[in-house]
């Protein structure tokens, strides 16, 4: 009998703490406080009023925990036939949590909460579980918030009175990961003006900053009376004196040539440059590719290369984020998370121009699922030792290349299997995970060999395919999420 928490057991205790939040945060003394950090204001009588849609909810959560809990105890001895009564239990009390939201948001609005709040509160709730989560690997929610994918505000940050206490709104958009693949330029100038005539800085001044913030690295922001961004020793303001705009960093004080390194707790800085910029030189960029060093005297010849890498990676201990599971056992992690800018610059006799490089990196991503400890029924099913397997994803966009991805952004399993039913036989099952269109189609698919008489026909990898995605204002058939089922077709049919 296995006596350790295998793969299943993991996945099942994670999707239990996604809930288990709400099993306290709704009760009766804390209710006030989980909404305000989902932006809604009661008081004390108003979640009095709102006591019985409340405690259903809680109970829900409490019975999905519950529930959670018994299935992988049932794993652990092996029962599968609990196993399976458990996980269709689990998927019930998951609806049974989503459709509890209805009738809170229904009491909510009749205690005087306009519609146009109240009809959001599913989906507030489910980014407020979520960000909390994320809220364990930071770097993750930062790299999010700079892509447009997050949003937080912060509400109170100098309160000190425990009735109206400082909180962070959330709220996801992965509505917009399609709008990356599909048209990043495009994505670009609605979250920021880039490579529009009213581009400033100040949206893409503000994100930057506090994101920065959020890391604890030394950055300041002054929106007057130019936007104006200070990280250490570099000074960026727009440049709206040119076509298109772009922006002018200002290198404070000198910069030697060579390379220079500031760590900051995880966040680390990689400066490195083959000329020596005398002090308030300009560099300037631009949404077409141009990209400038304007020294303060024609004087000073540059050429060569410069790059600045910003890499965010745990230090102490040196260990990769976990975004699902434990240490030592089945995971999803990221090793770290990379933004790169670089150029090669000629100098013309005013100034030095050149062509940039900017790149955006998750690194030494894994999943892994291991079998090692008592998990037997994976062990049954998966290849001796469990999966490892590794990816990267790269998104950059450059003078020559344009935009680009790169990284091994799919994941494909194949697992040898040998089951005889009569005459048809499955001689392997491969699991694919693709990111394609902001849709994150899930597919599995068999080898099958049928003898019909003299006549053998082999079909590959014909299966089915779950496409998550997640559609504007909280439209999926599973809350803000879409879950599609559909017929996978073969990669290839033959007879022998």
């Amino acid at each position: 009998m296995a006596n350790t928490t295998g793969t299943i057991e993991s996945l099942a205790l994670q999707l239990a703490k996604v809930f288990a939040p709400l099993q306290d945060d709704l009760t009766p003394s804390r209710a006030k406080f989980f909404f305000a950090q989902i932006g809604i204001t009661l008081t004390d009588a108003q979640v009095t009023s709102a006591g019985a849609p409340l405690a259903t909810v809680v109970s829900s959560a409490t019975q999905l925990v519950t529930t959670v809990t018994e299935m992988a105890t049932a794993i652990s001895e092996e029962n599968y036939a609990v196993v399976t009564q458990k996980g269709i239990e689990s998927i019930t009390k998951i609806k049974s949590i989503i459709d509890s939201f209805t009738p809170l948001a229904n009491a909510i609005q009749s205690l005087g909460i306009p519609s146009t709040v109240t009809d959001k509160i599913p989906e507030r709730i489910f980014n407020y579980l979520l960000a909390s989560n994320l809220d364990k690997a930071p770097a993750i929610n930062g790299m999010l918030e700079l892509l447009g994918l997050l949003d937080r505000e912060d509400f109170n940050e100098d309160s000190v009175d425990p009735n109206n206490p400082p909180y962070t709104f959330s709220t996801y958009n992965f509505s917009g990961i399609g709008d990356w693949f599909s048209n990043p330029a495009t994505k670009m100038q609605s979250l920021y003006d880039w490579n529009s005539g009213s581009f400033d800085g100040t949206k893409l001044f503000s994100r930057i900053e506090k994101v920065l913030s959020r890391a604890n690295f030394p950055v300041l922001y002054d929106e007057t009376p130019t936007p104006t961004l200070d990280i250490v020793f570099v000074e960026a303001v727009p440049k709206t004196d040119i076509t298109p705009r772009g922006i002018s960093l200002r290198f404070k004080s000198g910069v030697s040539s060579g390379q220079q390194t500031i760590q900051q707790g995880d966040v680390k800085v990689d400066f490195k440059i083959d000329f020596q910029p005398p002090d308030n030189t300009f560099l300037v960029l631009q949404p077409n590719g141009n990209l400038f060093f304007q020294p303060p005297s024609s004087a000073s010849s540059l050429s060569g290369e410069a790059n600045i890498k910003l890499t965010i990676q745990r230090q102490s201990p040196p260990d990769p984020f976990i975004l699902f599971g434990q240490t030592g056992g089945s995971r999803f992690e990221i090793g770290s998370f990379g933004v790169s800018l670089g150029t090669t610059v000629s100098w013309d006799g005013t100034k030095a121009n050149g062509k940039f490089s900017f790149e955006a990196s998750m690194n030494q991503g894994r999943v892994v699922i291991d079998t090692s400890s008592g998990d037997g029924f994976l062990s049954m099913i998966l290849p001796g030792g469990g999966i490892d397997a590794g990816f990267d994803l790269l998104i950059g966009v450059s003078t020559d290349r344009g935009f680009y991805f790169g990284g091994s952004s799919a994941l494909e399993i194949q697992l040898p299997v040998h089951i005889e039913i009569g005459p048809i036989g499955i001689e392997g099952l491969t699991l694919g995970l693709k990111l394609k269109d902001g849709q994150f189609p899930i597919s599995i698919g068999a080898d099958i060999k049928a003898e019909l008489g003299p006549i053998v026909a082999v079909v590959q990898n014909m299966g089915v395919t779950a496409t998550f995605s997640f559609p504007p204002n909280n439209s999926g058939n599973l809350g803000p999420m879409q879950v599609d089922i559909g017929f996978k077709p073969p990669n290839g049919v033959g007879l022998l």
